[in-house]
Order: C-alpha cells, then structure tokens, then sequence
C-alpha cells in the first residue's frame, strides 16, 4: 500500500500530462522504491534518480542539436 502512496505522489510531484507519462513516472518510482528496499539507503534511489534524469536529457539535447 505504501508503494502505491509513494509511487502515485511521486509521479504526480513530476506533473504527468498524458497517460504514457503516468506509466513512466510509475515505472520509475517502482524502480526506486525498489532500490530504496533492497539497500535501505535514499543516496542509492537519489544517484539512480539523477542518472535516469542524465540520460533523459542527454537524448533529449541528442535529438534536438543533432
């Protein structure tokens, strides 16, 4: 239940605006939900967290200045 709580709070807090980003932002906090289980320690999720972000954004600048 709290998986559920945290993961909807946490895609809500990326402000989804179509059903796909509902599903990614989903994906991702049962990802680090997961993380933060398995090790215990919010640095883990947080460094997962801004390489996700790196990555997002290096495609996205790939794409767009290609």
């Amino acid at each position: 239940m709290s998986l559920t709580i945290t993961g909807l709070l946490f895609a809500a807090s990326h402000i989804p605006t179509t059903f796909g980003d509902w599903v990614n932002q989903l994906g991702a906090a049962l990802i680090l939900s997961t993380v933060y289980y398995k090790t215990r320690r919010v640095e883990a999720s947080i460094l997962i967290h801004a390489f996700m972000n790196l990555f997002v954004t290096t495609i996205y600048w790939w794409i767009m200045y290609r």
